[in-house]
């Protein structure tokens, strides 16, 4: 399987750092319409699966992790389509790929959300398991600057990797990270993991990892 949890992450005693500067009305009904159709499974013919995001015309973020499942033996498909790899960054564990679809597509915020700012996740846990593009709604729990991590009670599993964080602003649906990682420990030889807290590429990550990316026009068609 494409694991989520590439790494257990200790989350005891982790420092997080409040950032401001987004903020919404909390009691918004939302319309998840443009983020479902914007979310893609990326998958390969043993039933390996991640999630990928549109966010330009035939431009898709996903985890560096899925997108190393890459190769001639396994290649990666979306929507019936392979996919090419054109940027990938181990640091921040993001990779952009081209693939043959238009939009709806999510743009990147500029800036970071504020704490209890309200997220969604869509993805594709477990795959062929579930069969069904899963929407989860939470949000945000703080920053961890130094591992370019952000901290989220959304629900996340394998499958889910590569999978937008959204928020809803006055602009209308933003991407502010990219989902890649459970939060967890170990306990003597047992992992523990914290199924309702993920770890996202932060929004600050994501523009850097794009800045020098062919990432093409920007505008968002419905």
């Amino acid at each position: 399987m494409l694991s989520l949890f590439k790494t257990l992450i200790v989350s005891l005693g982790v420092s997080l750092v409040v950032a401001f500067g987004v903020t919404q009305h909390q009691a918004q009904v939302f319309d998840y319409t443009q983020v479902r159709a914007a979310s893609y499974k990326i998958y390969n013919l043993n039933d390996e699966n991640g999630t990928g995001v549109m966010i330009a015309p035939k431009r898709m973020l996903t985890a560096a992790h899925v997108a190393k499942q890459q190769s001639n033996e396994t290649p990666l498909y979306v929507d019936g389509n392979p996919i090419k790899v054109l940027k990938i960054d181990d640091k921040f564990d993001l990779a952009l790929l081209e693939v043959d679809l238009l939009c709806p597509c999510v743009p990147v915020a500029k800036d970071l959300p504020s704490i209890d700012f309200k997220v969604i996740t869509v993805g594709y846990p477990l795959g062929n398991l579930i069969k069904a593009q899963i929407l989860t709604v939470g949000a945000i729990q703080g920053f961890i600057p130094e591992e370019y991590r952000i901290m989220a009670t959304v629900a996340g599993v394998p499958g889910n990797s590569g999978g937008g964080l959204f928020g809803f602003t006055k602009q209308g649906w933003q991407l502010f990270g990219v989902v890649v990682e459970n939060a967890g420990m170990y306990t003597g030889f047992y992992p523990v993991l914290v199924q309702y807290m993920t770890r996202s590429v932060d929004t600050k990550s994501i523009n850097e990892f794009l800045k020098d990316a062919d990432v093409g026009p920007t505008t968002v068609y419905f």
